[in-house]
């Protein structure tokens, strides 16, 4: 009966790691920031240039206007040693692009209604936020996500030149408006090892760890349950 027990143990706490790491890695891949706006990160892929990828994320307004106006712009945290590059594969330290709207969840009619839009794109430190990185900010008002239905996407692709390597991991981002900026945790080219952080600039929602939060519930809750899954199996097993 002991070894029944022991074994339905290690398979209960087996499920548990395996369940809270795939909520976990969920959660990275889209984040929910200042008023709203959601950044989602849609994967990176190679390119025909040695140390050089392309990173693709997705910023979704919210359904009605902001108090504080639409969005300034949003910064992706990145190691300091990368180098950013334009489209003819340059590096640079700014440079202006226009949203895609091309890639299968644009057109799928399901995932994005995707908006083409023109931004500038910088590298360095956010002086507004203390994030370092990716910066992108809209040309023009006209280009601003300022809260609508139906909600619009702004696509964004990106080269990064990452001369001695890189990880596909947690990192910064932050979105910036009239309200503040709130500094959350989201998938991305980073330095190993790298630290997750998570800071709020006069924020007025607290959802990015709101996020953090519910992975603790989950996490403890799906532990609460070892003991009785276990004591289930082992009856099973007996």
């Amino acid at each position: 009966m002991y070894r029944n027990f022991r074994r339905a143990s290690i398979i209960a706490i087996a499920l548990v790691v395996l369940i809270f790491g795939v909520a976990f890695a969920a959660i990275l891949e889209q984040v929910t920031l200042q008023d709203d706006y959601v950044v989602s990160y849609l994967g990176f892929e190679n390119t025909s240039h040695t140390n050089v990828t392309k990173w693709t994320y997705a910023v979704t307004e919210p359904p009605s206007p902001p108090t504080g106006g639409g969005l300034s712009h949003w910064t992706l945290g990145v190691c300091t040693s990368f180098k950013l590059k334009d489209p003819q594969f340059n590096i640079v330290d700014a440079y202006e692009t226009t949203t895609v709207t091309d890639i299968p969840e644009c057109t799928d009619g399901v995932t994005f209604n995707c908006a083409e839009a023109d931004y500038q794109v910088s590298f360095g430190n956010d002086g507004s936020t203390g994030v370092y990185g990716v910066k992108f900010e809209p040309k023009t008002p006209d280009d601003q996500l300022v809260g609508q239905t139906p909600q619009r996407t702004h696509v964004f692709q990106f080269l990064i030149f990452h001369p001695d390597g890189f990880q596909e991991s947690p990192g910064d981002v932050v979105v910036k408006t009239g309200n503040g900026g709130l500094v959350g945790a989201i998938k991305g080219p980073q330095c190993p090892p790298t630290a997750v952080s998570l800071a709020s600039f006069g924020a007025s929602n607290g959802q990015s760890s709101l996020h953090y939060g519910l992975i603790l519930i989950l996490a403890a809750g799906l532990l609460l349950l070892v003991g009785g899954s276990s004591y289930i199996i082992a009856r099973r097993m007996a």
